[in-house]
């Protein structure tokens, strides 16, 4: 994964700034049982839903510039 400087700087100001109590974001959200099952869900399966909405998208984009609003399959099953 390729970070511009500003995206680099914010995750490591979560990782190893700390706050008045000593905590950093990090061990903050590791503190979250909800936080850390969302962290390990996009470890596991984050980047295969971000291919698949990158996809979906992608393909609106391509019909919309065609002038599409949906398949062509889709609209010949709809004719019969």
């Amino acid at each position: 994964m390729e970070l511009d400087n500003e995206d680099r700087n914010e995750v490591l100001t979560f990782l190893l700034d700390r706050d008045a109590s000593g905590q950093t974001g990090f061990i903050k959200l590791m503190n979250n049982p909800r936080k850390v099952f969302e962290m390990a869900w996009f470890a596991l399966k984050g980047e295969e839903a971000h291919n698949a909405l990158t996809s979906y998208w992608d393909n609106k984009v391509k019909m919309a510039e065609r002038g599409q609003s949906q398949p062509r399959s889709q609209r010949i099953l709809k004719r019969h």
